[in-house]
């Protein structure tokens, strides 16, 4: 049931609001410097958020003129992380090419923000060129800083330590790699005092882990710990 549910999400999120006509199995349009300078709709960020937005205005708005700037060749569908780290699918499920997933009648600008000059309306790219818009969209995503933690990285990045993360795309793998193998001990599940991708992950992989407990008849054996700087487990009481 969990699969399928799953799955279902899958299709849903991958799809990135797929009503969009024209986001079949085009291509996006990608711009190379020396193109259109303006938009009427300027996207920073072409995760999940800047797609959904972008498919999402090309829905309300026929012929829409709408940009959105994203170095990365591949989109990563990074909710699904928590699953992988629940045993439900291999890391290679979350990934696709991002000319399969950009709307396509999206003009695509491969680069990164350089800086922002919200007073001219206008953003400058990493290879100079500046892109002035009507409105803009930032949903550049977070950016994890693992080194603030001392030993972290490396611990993450060491097969034999028991440390891991859903939030990579890299270490997601781990985390069903130690929990799929705990047979006793303490499992300890963290959620940050910062801002997070999603709140609600290190509850589901703590959840979805003890519910491997379970089935595999351990849980007695194991103690479960979430470690939250928060006084209470969820913010909206």
């Amino acid at each position: 049931m969990l699969r399928a549910l799953a799955s279902a999400g899958l299709a849903m999120g991958l799809g990135i609001a797929g009503s969009y006509e024209t986001m079949k199995a085009q291509s996006a349009n990608s711009s190379t410097p020396g193109s259109k300078q303006h938009h009427k709709y300027l996207i920073v960020g072409g995760g999940t958020g800047g797609l959904t937005v972008a498919s999402q205005l090309g829905n309300k708005e026929a012929n829409a003129d709408i940009a959105v700037i994203e170095p990365s060749s591949d989109h990563y569908y990074q909710p699904m992380w928590t699953m992988v780290g629940g045993g439900m699918f291999p890391k290679q499920a979350s990934v696709r090419p991002m000319k399969d997933v950009m709307p396509a009648s999206v003009t695509w600008l491969k680069d990164s923000v350089k800086s922002f000059v919200p007073e001219k309306n206008s953003v400058q790219l990493a290879n100079g060129q500046q892109i002035t818009y009507d409105y803009m969209v930032v949903a550049a995503g977070l950016q994890i800083n693992w080194s603030k933690i001392p030993g972290l990285l490396e611990a993450l990045n060491d097969p034999s330590a028991p440390v891991a993360s859903i939030y990579d795309y890299t270490h997601a793998e781990k985390v069903w790699s130690i929990m799929s193998n705990l047979k006793s001990g303490k499992a300890i599940f963290t959620q940050p005092s910062t801002g997070i991708k999603c709140g609600g992950a290190p509850q589901k992989i703590m959840w979805l882990s003890e519910a491997n407990f379970r089935e595999r008849g351990v849980r007695s054996a194991i103690d479960v710990v979430f470690a939250l700087p928060q006084a209470k487990m969820f913010a909206v009481q």
